[in-house]
């Protein structure tokens, strides 16, 4: 049997496995669409079948290496955008080349097949944006945000993926922040360093919004994504209108504010006060 002979077989075998254990055609209590089947096929696309509720039309399918949310998009999606793995939508956008009745899905290139994916369907009831339940593909693959590198020819190793099960109450230890030294302790010493803090992930990927204010004058904002494990330094200098302000001070007090979301909806806020003298 050929190559490309064993990955027709195998992509025909992963349809029909997700056409066999698709659930029947119905709406989530809110109207939500339902994803019936994901997963990635033998030429490592990305493929789902989802239904919609009457009365809503298909809006778009997104599927992501990463499972956060994030509150800066403008639209309900995955908090890090350089994890897109496939992505199709209805128009008026001209990237956009689906339906609004449309119920499946199959990326056009290849993805990486040494991390898992995560996969979300938006559908829309007039001006209301209602999205599914979030699927997990490749679950035994470790969680790695970014898009990866496919490998040069198909894997021939298709795989179905199943609903995403959040992280049980207390079994995810808590992100921290933490300022680095050295901290500034004058008001030059800010203007010219700025202040630098650390985000941790112990165990699953987090993502923090990160403010720094001073009174009414604009807030110094950044915002980002650490990898389970990992660490994401974030370095917070004021601008050019809060350093003009702050030179007419001897002494000021910063609020430190830092919003970090976890798998769940899970949300940890810290606050810390930053003093600083001529």
């Amino acid at each position: 049997m050929t190559p490309l002979r064993a990955r027709c077989i195998a992509t025909v075998l992963l349809i029909a496995a997700l056409a066999a254990c698709a659930a029947p055609a119905s709406a989530g209590a809110g109207g939500e669409p339902q994803i019936t089947a994901a997963g990635i096929d033998a030429s490592d696309r990305l493929v789902a079948t989802w239904t919609l509720a009457p009365g809503t039309k298909f809006d778009s399918i997104n599927f992501s290496a990463s499972s956060i949310l994030s509150p800066l998009l403008d639209f309900e999606d995955f908090a890090d955008l350089d994890s897109f793995a496939g992505f199709e939508c209805t128009p008026p956008p001209s990237s956009c080349k689906g339906t609004a009745t449309r119920t499946s899905y199959r990326e056009s290139l290849r993805v990486s097949r040494d991390r898992r994916y995560h996969v979300i369907v938006n559908a829309r009831a007039g001006d209301k944006t209602l999205t599914s339940a979030m699927w997990v593909i490749d679950e035994a693959k470790p969680l790695i945000p970014g898009e990866g590198k496919p490998s040069d020819t198909s894997t021939n190793t298709p795989v179905l993926g199943r609903p995403f099960v959040a992280p049980a109450p207390g079994t995810v230890p808590d992100p921290k922040f933490s300022l680095l030294s050295p901290l500034p302790k004058t008001i030059e010493g800010f203007a010219r360093r700025g202040i630098r803090g650390r985000l941790t992930c112990p165990v699953v990927e987090c993502y923090a919004f990160v403010a720094l204010e001073f009174g009414k004058a604009a807030p110094v904002l950044r915002s980002g994504t650490a990898r389970p494990g990992g660490r994401r330094t974030f370095v917070l200098r004021p601008s050019r209108a809060l350093r003009a302000k702050l030179r007419r001070r001897s002494r000021v007090r910063l609020k430190l504010s830092v919003d970090i979301s976890q798998p769940a909806n899970k949300q940890t806020e810290i606050a810390r006060n930053v003093k600083l003298r001529r």
